[in-house]
């Protein structure tokens, strides 16, 4: 069942995946999005997409990668998902969650990568997530990355303490 390292699967697991079914969640950007499938234009004017190589959150070799435009405001007057995506950092945690898991991810590091480079988005080894948009802001030409690696999984309720930092 795992998958090997440093690969681009599609996996039956993602293929099932219900659109808006995760919700991203970013406290110290104060960033809560649903997680819409693909990374199409149409796609990602909506919001957050998740790569059609992503696997779905959970124990295991998973990268949960998806991408979201940081260029300004969007049709609707509202900030894009990943603007402030550079100020998450040391300490902080991102969230994954559904109706049934919380799953916490505690920040690893940001690097820019060519905008051709898909290395980020294979699987890594461990449990992550990746986040890809352009950089600089309202320009295509790189990409700037975000990666957490999973802390904990907790069972989902309503009033559930999602913290920002360690």
């Amino acid at each position: 069942d795992e998958l090997p390292t440093g690969v681009w699967a599609i996996t039956e697991e993602r293929q099932a995946y219900v659109e808006d079914s995760l919700t991203l969640y970013i406290p110290c950007i104060d960033i809560t999005r649903a997680v819409h499938d693909g990374t199409d234009e149409a796609t990602l004017n909506r919001g957050v997409g998740l790569y059609e190589y992503a696997q779905l959150p959970g124990e295991g070799n998973r990268n949960v990668s998806m991408a979201g435009h940081r260029n300004g405001i969007d049709k609707n007057g509202n900030i894009t998902p990943f603007y402030y995506i550079d100020q998450v950092g040391e300490g902080d945690y991102l969230y994954l969650y559904d109706s049934e898991h919380v799953y916490r991810y505690l920040y690893e590091k940001t690097w820019v990568v060519e905008p051709d480079d898909w290395g980020p988005i294979a699987t890594a080894g461990y449990s992550c997530i990746t986040i890809t948009s352009c950089t600089p802001i309202g320009v295509s030409d790189h990409r700037i990355v975000v990666r957490g690696a999973l802390d904990q999984i907790f069972d989902y309720t309503e009033d559930f303490d999602f913290i920002a930092h360690v």
